[in-house]
């Protein structure tokens, strides 16, 4: 299902604000994550070289420095700002596979905002060469004019074998219109497309035996197993998920429980401070009874120490339904397809990727490719990069 968006349009630029913000669903990349790992490749930041200042991979990309050294808004949207977030959320802090690689340097953390570009380095990482940057230097990829980039030049679409608004997640904002998708688990994403691949007939619903779900780098519980299926159906919904929670038993003549909050989630900006403060103002208000003390502890870790009276599982269903230890993620599957923002159902995603794979293969080899030959390259980068699901997807009755 893709459902077509009437959007209105942005003639200020050269270009439409809607195409400037909305990833692609040919290589699930937004505009910026293109023109980035564009300059990166221009540059010859390969995974083999050494690391570089993200400065210069920053201003080649439309960055811009002002007075003071301070980030300049270049187009008044934040676009300077936005360049160094975008590089950021490509880095491992946010996904399981990193399109590029963070060497020295503050990339952020839990509450933590990111250093500045001048003090950070980066270059591409090895996922991104074998599955996007190998053939980009083919005559069959397209480029279009972009005055912000060095060059003057960009490819309309980079010649990627996995769709990434699928596997690294995507949230961006084009004229009010949201496009927001978590992260997926690469190794899930591929048996699918394996699947479509082997079986062309193969029903929509059936993409659901492949892909469970949401998979956080950080892990959690998603606890709406079965509202998934409708929203990857209709290209939008709602995914609740919650911190794992662990009870530590009573030591030696402590007759206190503790609960520890494991598995903080970085998509939803936790900040376990502010957490730890807002429980806090609960146990004063006496909204959170049988709360002794609470502290952090390591990778930002809750620990809630109970009273000895203290009803555990009691305890534990309030600070679900009074902090932040659980919350509420959107959904919503908006790309471009051909050139048209539509609402897109996970099935028509990859099956728009795949499409669009295969016939970037037969021009560029001058024959179709068979299905063997696409199995087998999708197979050697599951083999290579997938790594096991970090978040546990479970119904709560």
């Amino acid at each position: 299902m893709a459902e077509a968006l009437k959007m209105k349009v942005d003639t200020a630029g050269s270009e439409t604000f809607e195409s400037y913000s909305l990833p692609d669903a040919r290589d699930g990349l937004t505009p910026r994550q293109r023109r980035i790992l564009w300059v990166m490749y221009l540059r010859k930041l390969s995974s083999r070289s050494d690391y570089e200042k993200t400065m210069w991979t920053f201003l080649d990309a439309g960055g811009q420095y002002g007075p003071g050294e301070e980030m300049n808004d270049c187009w008044g949207v934040g676009e300077s700002n936005i360049i160094n977030d975008t590089i950021v959320q490509m880095t491992q802090r946010y996904n399981a596979v990193a399109l590029i690689e963070a060497g020295r340097g503050n990339f952020g953390g839990y509450g933590e905002e990111p250093a500045s570009p001048r003090f950070t380095e980066i270059r591409t990482s090895s996922v991104t060469e074998d599955t996007m940057l190998k053939y980009v230097n083919q005559a069959t990829v397209r480029h279009k004019e972009d005055a912000y980039i060095v060059g003057g030049k960009v490819p309309f679409v980079l010649p990627s074998c996995i769709p990434w608004a699928v596997v690294l997640g995507t949230d961006t904002i084009a004229d009010g219109f949201v496009s927001k998708i978590p992260p997926h688990n690469l190794g899930e994403v591929i048996d699918a497309m394996v699947a479509m691949i082997q079986d062309p007939n193969m029903l929509p619903e059936r993409v659901m035996d492949y892909i469970q779900g949401p998979d956080f780098i950080t892990g959690g519980i998603i606890t709406n197993k079965r509202d998934l299926a409708d929203m990857y159906r209709k290209g939008r919904g709602q995914i609740r998920i919650r911190r794992k929670a662990q009870v530590k038993p009573p030591e030696g003549r402590k007759r206190k429980s503790t609960l520890i909050f494991k598995e903080a989630l970085v998509t939803v900006a936790d900040d376990p401070k502010a957490i730890t403060n807002w429980i806090s103002t609960l146990v004063w208000e006496n909204i959170l009874p049988g709360i002794a003390d609470l502290y952090l502890m390591d990778y930002a870790e809750i620990a809630v120490e109970l009273k000895a009276s203290a009803d555990i599982l009691k305890v534990l269903e309030l600070l679900y339904q009074k902090t932040d230890l659980e919350t509420v993620i959107d959904y919503h599957a908006i790309l471009l397809s051909d050139n048209e923002p539509a609402r897109m159902s996970l099935y028509n995603i990859l099956s728009d990727h795949l499409a669009f794979y295969r016939d970037f293969l037969q021009k560029k080899n001058g024959v179709a490719p068979t299905n063997e030959e696409m199995c087998q390259e999708l197979l050697a980068i599951k083999k290579k990069y997938a790594k096991p699901r970090r978040t546990e997807i479970i119904d709560l009755v």
